[in-house]
């Protein structure tokens, strides 16, 4: 069975080449890919997620802000954070927000 997956991104064209490269897999079922976290609360609750790739600066609501909002109403979600930082304080940060792991944007798909 495929794992539920809703994607925050706010570059267009990663988010979408980031739904269409796990979305087209057994593994992955993208259920939502949006730019921002400002309606997180929501969506999750809507779309029942299992998992969420979250970046950490977007506009409006960040990626930190995001994990805790998620993480504080559905704690059972996973969150991996996806960052161009490699920032051992801003990684550091996530984590202690909520987030259950990391990859950086620079990997090879």
């Amino acid at each position: 069975m495929a794992i539920k997956l809703i994607i925050y991104e706010d570059n267009s064209r990663l988010r979408q080449s980031l739904k269409l490269l796990l979305g087209e897999g057994k593994g992955f079922d993208v259920v939502g890919a949006f730019p921002d976290c400002d309606a997180a609360e929501k969506q999750v609750h809507k779309l029942q997620p299992e998992l969420v790739i979250m970046d950490i600066d977007m506009p409006g609501i960040g990626g930190i802000k995001g994990i805790k909002i998620i993480k504080s109403v559905f704690p059972e979600v996973k969150i991996v954070i996806h960052t161009v930082f490699d920032d051992d304080n801003r990684i550091f940060e996530c984590i202690c927000a909520g987030a259950d792991g990391y990859l950086l944007k620079n990997i090879s798909p």
